[in-house]
């Protein structure tokens, strides 16, 4: 937990990341990124050392994990994922 925000989502992806950032923000859940790589900023993507994390509100949570959850299992992705 970070403040009042909890880590929902984790991944060495960026792109990944943003997949995911941007389904929660359409689903009205605020997100903040950690840990993102600063070769985004110059137009590429490569894997963040130590991965790339999203936190949400912690009044957030739950939606959030059920956001992720039907994304996971539509997608054929329906392994669990470690979350701090």
């Amino acid at each position: 937990m970070m403040d009042d925000r909890n880590i929902v989502f984790k991944t060495h992806s960026q792109v990944e990341a943003s997949v995911m950032q941007s389904i929660l923000e359409s689903n009205g859940i605020e997100v903040y990124v950690y840990g993102e790589s600063i070769s985004s900023m110059y137009g590429f993507f490569s894997p963040t050392v130590g991965g790339t994390s999203l936190g949400v509100p912690a009044d957030q949570t739950d939606k959030a994990l059920d956001v992720i959850r039907e994304y996971e299992n539509e997608a054929g992705r329906d392994q669990e994922r470690p979350v701090d």
